[in-house]
């Protein structure tokens, strides 16, 4: 997994803080409510998940659950401790 933003996002003054609202809002540096929590909020999903399959050829963003022809077997769920951004702009 990479921790670098592209160079496209460097701005000056903007502070990278996620990419397409699917961070947590308490990391926001625009103290602005992510796109998936308000779709969250406003009832507006079938799952309140998302899912994102990378690959060289193509990729995907499953707002609102996730596409069962992409992987095989079960989730394993966990709980997350802390609420951290772990990327930087280079």
């Amino acid at each position: 997994m990479g921790t670098n933003y592209s160079v496209g996002f460097q701005y000056p003054g903007w502070h990278a803080d996620g990419l397409l609202g699917l961070a947590f809002p308490s990391i926001s540096s625009f103290g602005g409510t992510p796109l998936f929590h308000s779709l969250v909020y406003q009832h507006a999903l079938p799952v309140n998940s998302f899912g994102v399959y990378l690959n060289q050829n193509y990729s995907e963003l499953f707002i609102g659950g996730t596409n069962s022809a992409l992987y095989q077997g079960d989730f394993t769920y966990v709980s997350l401790t802390e609420e951290v951004c772990l990327c930087r702009v280079q």
